[in-house]
């Protein structure tokens, strides 16, 4: 259907890299890096090379993100999947409430679902949908994923738990889009999405109530193995640490990036421009009857995760097949979704000529196509 087709060279992206995760690293960084490498990789996160880097990394996450002054970070190695298990056992006491639309926000609740300590309720819709929230006056944590990576779908703003705490899955939308963190009392995410940086470690922002909460648990008695402790994070962070060793890449990169957004204008800055980039595919897709969104509620379209869907004619597989011979990476739909449709970042390292270059280069494959 695409085989023949050469897209024009002025179609061609500066950088192509529109995946979801691992995102876009920017290359200056990683050159900045390798300059670095002899006096920070390879040595010891005890010490205070690494260590003021982590200080400084958790310094403009505060920032970057407005965090509260009596909230606390931290964080771990595991990504954001091992701090569904952290969860489970360091911070329920007895039951927590899940919201539930895609494939992340599934798999934590089965997390909390198959433990023998606590208890899970859901509340689920069909994927691609957006979940009412409720608060339960049984359950002591409200979990929610602000953005489902796998369907793109997002909470247009934070609900509140007035009785409980709130945990917020925010990978994949951290960094790119604003959030009030003063009604979140877990909120945690990875780097290698929208803070452009390698994957391995997770951040967690903590509020009072969260940190009381968690030491409650701890002194219960209940055995918390230690890599799923939230006490050790939060120790280790007093000290700009983590409780065992990081990739010194991804806290590199991740501190390097956290400049750069701040040296742009900030997190409102990156907001508005995620808005832009919308608009860019919305007029897009409003335009080319062979495309509809995914997300048929408006106002939950993901600022950070586009899923478009494409005709039944037209194969997902061969499109993007295609378009990666010409550096357009990884738009494939999520592999456990079965749509036809590609899924596309708009990240803040995602450059707008870039994004305006894909839709152009998708366009000249749909009209050169062969029946």
């Amino acid at each position: 259907m695409f085989e023949q087709i050469q897209i024009p060279k002025e179609l061609i992206p500066v950088d192509g890299r529109f995946g979801c995760g691992p995102s876009l690293v920017r290359t200056e960084f990683v050159e900045a890096l390798a300059r670095d490498a002899k006096g920070y990789l390879g040595t010891s996160h005890r010490q205070a090379t690494v260590k003021n880097k982590v200080g400084a990394m958790f310094e403009k996450v505060r920032k970057y993100l407005d965090v509260p002054a009596d909230y606390k970070i931290a964080a771990g190695n595991g990504s954001a999947s091992q701090v569904w298990d952290m969860c489970t056992f360091s911070l329920i006491e007895k039951k927590a409430a899940h919201f539930v639309n895609g494939e992340f926000s599934q798999k934590w609740a089965a997390s909390t679902k198959e433990s023998k300590f606590v208890q899970a309720q859901e509340v689920k819709v069909g994927n691609g949908e957006q979940p009412a929230f409720k608060e339960f006056d049984d359950c002591d944590v409200h979990c929610i994923t602000w953005n489902e990576t796998s369907t793109g779908a997002m909470w247009s703003e934070c609900p509140r738990a007035e009785k409980s705490l709130l945990a917020v899955d925010a990978t994949s939308a951290a960094g790119a889009y604003t959030w009030d963190l003063s009604k979140t009392d877990l909120f945690y995410f990875s780097p290698q999405k929208a803070f452009g940086s390698e994957g391995g470690l997770w951040i967690g922002i903590f509020s009072p109530k969260a940190v009381a909460q968690i030491e409650r648990v701890k002194k219960s008695g209940r055995y918390i193995p230690a890599m799923l402790d939230f006490t050790h994070a939060l120790k280790n962070a007093e000290s700009n640490q983590t409780y065992n060793t990081p990739s010194l890449t991804t806290v590199y990169l991740l501190e390097k990036q956290l400049q750069w957004f701040l040296d742009k204008g900030g997190l409102k800055n990156f907001a508005k421009e995620a808005d832009e980039k919308v608009k860019i595919l919305s007029d897009w897709v409003e335009r080319r009857e062979e495309l509809t969104w995914y997300i048929k509620d408006a106002s939950a379209r993901s600022k950070t995760v586009c899923t478009i869907n494409l005709d039944k004619a037209i194969p997902y597989d061969q499109l993007t097949k295609h378009l990666r011979k010409f550096g357009f990476l990884d738009i494939d739909c999520y592999r456990n979704l079965g749509e036809n449709q590609i899924r596309v970042s708009i990240f803040p390292n995602v450059a707008k000529d870039d994004l305006v270059k894909l839709t152009k280069a998708v366009d000249y494959c749909l009209d050169h196509r062969t029946k």
